[in-house]
């Protein structure tokens, strides 16, 4: 994250700079850092919807707070992985979240990024699709994608290659290899 010659780092670009999901997800925590995401409260405000309550619960205002940890999904996912702490967090807290027991976990950040991002999409597929997820998808959901970024970019780039996946780096098409160029004597 940008900041000025001698300011301090703002303490949620430093949790976010922590973590080592996907640019989407960082993107999706700073707007929820932020409370910034696209929730029906923060709609409301737009005039984009007529109303703020919940679409899955018919019962609450959805707010960032709603989405992450105040219907069913996202209490069972907090309560499952003993993140109890998480369940009554204002989202513009988030990043003060720490393990329940007093084990250091390395990627505490980054695999809250990704419950977060799971529960988020969670939500969406039930909003958008009518799919009910489980616990159990959500956390194989961010297991899989903890599996994924912490292999490295190099990795994947070598299995591309050797794949024979589309390389990502852009070529013109009619572009023939480089030839050394003939330099000219000067006599």
């Amino acid at each position: 994250m940008l900041k000025a010659k001698g300011q301090t780092s703002d303490p949620k670009a430093v949790f976010i700079g922590k973590t080592w999901a996907p640019p989407r997800v960082q993107l999706f925590i700073w707007l929820l850092l932020q409370r910034r995401i696209q929730c029906r409260a923060v709609l409301l405000t737009k005039h984009i919807v007529d109303s703020a309550t919940c679409e899955i619960c018919n019962a609450a205002v959805e707010t960032p707070e709603h989405i992450i940890h105040g219907y069913s999904l996202g209490r069972k996912v907090s309560r499952r992985l003993n993140l109890q702490s998480m369940i009554s967090m204002d989202m513009g807290q988030l990043h003060t979240l720490t393990s329940s027991t007093s084990v250091v976990i390395p990627g505490l950040p980054s695999f809250i990024a990704l419950v977060c991002w799971q529960v988020w999409k969670a939500r969406n597929a039930k909003v958008f699709r009518n799919e009910d997820h489980t616990v159990d998808r959500v956390l194989m959901d961010c297991k899989a994608a903890a599996d994924y970024n912490s292999t490295g970019y190099q990795e994947r780039r070598d299995k591309q290659q050797h794949s024979g996946a589309p390389s990502y780096r852009w070529q013109h098409r009619n572009a023939s290899p480089r030839r050394p160029s003939k330099k000219k004597k000067w006599l």
